[in-house]
């Protein structure tokens, strides 16, 4: 199926590259910014990108962008696409960058400036992928939500600091694949949280979402050395925390299986908990990551063998989770829910979604 653009390609970037809100992040002087990209033929320039028939790669998407870029700054030495990942994630978590130019920092931003672009483009011309693309919360949704602003502040977020264009460049330049399971979290808790509230369940929709599509960005912030499935908790509650998105700050930090082990959790959390227990990585042959979609009791059996040292107590323990989690399975199937998500198309997808 292929969709057809609003705006061509070319003047989409070219009004990208001219908003006041992009020239005020940039380092460089508004005049040289405007004569980079001002005189650009865009349309040259984009010409092998459509039309959009495919998912476009961060590596084309540079070639295409290379005789722009060249005039920023020089190439970093571990070349550009590695280079504004690591721009993305310091935008998320600051960190020193002796080792580049502030003209390099600006060439990032830039780069993905224009992926945002491309990436928006796409979205609209391709069908939806759940590994790829996420459902946001539409304004008819988050009229019955009680975190309606603070959901909105957080789509602005996501998008002016390119979380969704670091997650695209993360599966080029490393073997990890979180953007992948970070989808599939936020579909699989959408299915579920929009079918049980058509049916009358209590859930907010915008607080699911947010958490959903946040609770894994503390992937990003641990440093070299330290143990990822254990710090990311603390990493994502910093980043939520540090810009008042405390509501969808505290589901999206405490999705930890162990999290079920306290009495009294919200529908909210059970299904950010359950919809992660489902969504895992197994590997190639290449060690690199492949994201999978599990049965609750496929997701129990994979889980229980990847379990850092496994004894009796602990083996017990998760247990007792698992079967949390199925109860909490059941009373979902009580209200009408298809946990295997295998119905047709599922809940009506909306028409509108944030963020725009």
């Amino acid at each position: 199926m292929e969709r057809q653009l609003g705006k061509p390609l070319h003047i989409q970037a070219a009004e990208a590259f001219e908003s006041p809100a992009f020239l005020q992040k940039l380092g460089m002087a508004r005049a040289d910014a405007e004569r980079i990209f001002g005189g650009a033929d865009w349309h040259q320039l984009l010409r092998d990108l459509v039309p959009i028939r495919g998912r476009i790669s961060c590596a084309d998407a540079l070639a295409a962008f290379r005789p722009l870029l060249d005039q920023v700054a020089p190439d970093p030495a571990e070349g550009w696409l590695s280079y504004a990942y690591q721009v993305a994630r310091a935008l998320l978590y600051p960190a020193s960058d002796p080792g580049h130019t502030s003209a390099q920092w600006d060439g990032a931003l830039c780069f993905l400036q224009l992926l945002q672009v491309l990436f928006d483009a796409e979205r609209t011309c391709l069908p939806f992928d759940f590994w790829l693309d996420f459902e946001f919360c539409t304004e008819e949704e988050l009229s019955h939500s009680g975190v309606a602003e603070e959901y909105r502040r957080f789509c602005y977020r996501f998008r002016e600091e390119y979380i969704y264009e670091m997650l695209r460049l993360s599966r080029e330049v490393t073997s990890f694949r979180t953007l992948e399971h970070i989808a599939g979290v936020h579909y699989v808790s959408m299915r579920v949280a929009r079918a049980f509230c058509a049916s009358g369940g209590l859930i907010d929709l915008g607080l699911i979402s947010g958490a959903a599509l946040g609770h894994d960005l503390g992937k990003f912030g641990c440093k070299p050395g330290e143990r990822v499935p254990y710090l990311h908790y603390y990493y994502t509650d910093q980043w939520f925390t540090r810009r008042g998105l405390t509501a969808l700050g505290h589901i999206a930090a405490n999705h930890s299986v162990w999290d079920l082990e306290i009495e009294n959790l919200s529908s909210e959390s059970l299904t950010l908990v359950y919809a992660d227990f489902r969504v895992k990585q197994t590997y190639g042959e290449d060690r690199r990551e492949i994201p999978c979609l599990y049965s609750l009791q496929e997701a129990f059996d994979v889980i229980l063998s990847k379990l850092d040292n496994v004894d009796d107590a602990k083996r017990l323990r998760y247990r007792y989770v698992y079967a949390k989690l199925r109860d909490f399975e059941d009373y979902l199937i009580s209200f009408g829910v298809d946990t295997t998500l295998r119905t047709a198309g599922g809940p009506a997808r909306p028409a509108k979604m944030l963020p725009c």
